[in-house]
C-alpha cells in the first residue's frame, strides 16, 4: 500500500506554503524531506496525517489500483516536541487514545503498550512521568505511542532535534527496525549531520525530497544537480561533497 499526495497546495493567509507538490510513500520506504526551517516541512506532515487540509490536490492510499481515504490509525505522527501528556505516566500516554476512541479494550491497550515499551527498551519506565525522562526516552515513548495502532506510515517532525549523537544513532536504528516491519517512514529535518551520513542512508534505501527532485542514492547526484536551482545546488553540494 502506498500513501500518495497528488498535486497538493497549501497556504496560510494567502501566502503559499507549498504548491503543486506530489510525493508517494510506500511501505518500507524511508524518505527524508530535507531543508531549512520555515520552508513548510512540518505543515506537509500535518497535511499528510489529516491535521491540516490542503486547498488543492488530494491525499490518499493506493492499493491494488484502488484509492482509499487514510484513517488516523493508518498514519502515525511523532511531533518535534513529542507532545506527551505531562499528567500521565508513560503507559497511560500510550493507552489513552486507543481506549478513549474505543479502538482497543483496556486490557488489549495495556498489553500492546507493554510489548512496544519492551521493544524500545522502556518497559521499566512505564510508570514514570515525562519530566522524569531524558530527551531520547521521551522520543522513544512518542514513537511507541505512534505505533500503538500498527500504522502503515509513520511521520517524524525533526526526529533528531535536541538529541545528542548517541541518541541520534538510536533513531537511525529505530528507523531501520521499523522498515523491517513494513512501515513506511517520512521524516522532515534540517539536521545536516543526521542527513549527510549518506552511506547509512543508502543502505536503508532513503530517498531525499528537497522540493525540487528526488535522490534515491543510486543516481549520480552531480548530474541531477544540473537541473536544480542555485540555492538547492549549493545545499546539495554541502551534503554530498
Amino acid at each position: 500500500m502506498k500513501l500518495i499526495a497528488n498535486n497538493v497546495t497549501k497556504s496560510f493567509h494567502q501566502q503559499i506554503i507549498f504548491e503543486h507538490l506530489s510525493l508517494s510513500i510506500s511501505q518500507k520506504d524511508i524518505i527524508s524531506v530535507f531543508g531549512p526551517s520555515g520552508e513548510g516541512k512540518s505543515t506537509l506532515l500535518k497535511c499528510l496525517c489529516g491535521l491540516e487540509q490542503v486547498e488543492e490536490g488530494e491525499i490518499f492510499f493506493l492499493k491494488n489500483n484502488s484509492k482509499k481515504t487514510p484513517t488516523p490509525s493508518e498514519i502515525g505522527m511523532v511531533f518535534q516536541d513529542y507532545q506527551l501528556f505531562a499528567h500521565l505516566n508513560v503507559e497511560q500516554n500510550l493507552t489513552l487514545s486507543p481506549i478513549v476512541n474505543s479502538l482497543m479494550s483496556k486490557e488489549e491497550a495495556k498489553n500492546t503498550a507493554a510489548t512496544l515499551l519492551d521493544h524500545f527498551g522502556l518497559l521499566h519506565k512505564k510508570l514514570s512521568y515525562p519530566f522524569q525522562l531524558s530527551g531520547g526516552e521521551k522520543q522513544r515513548v512518542a514513537i511507541a505511542r505512534a505505533c500503538m495502532l500498527n500504522p502503515t506510515i509513520l511521520l517524524f517532525d525533526e526526529p533528531t532535534a535536541a538529541l545528542d549523537h548517541k541518541s541520534k544513532q538510536k533513531v537511525k536504528g529505530i528507523f531501520h527496525d521499523l522498515q523491517k516491519q513494513d512501515i513506511g517512514i517520512l521524516f522532515v529535518s534540517h539536521d545536516k549531520e543526521f542527513v549527510e551520513d549518506i552511506r547509512c542512508l543508502k543502505d536503508m534505501g532513503v530517498r531525499m525530497f528537497t522540493g525540487e527532485f528526488w535522490y534515491t542514492g543510486e543516481e549520480n547526484w552531480k548530474d541531477i544537480c544540473k537541473h536544480a536551482g542555485s540555492f538547492l545546488r549549493e545545499k546539495l553540494e554541502q551534503v554530498f561533497e
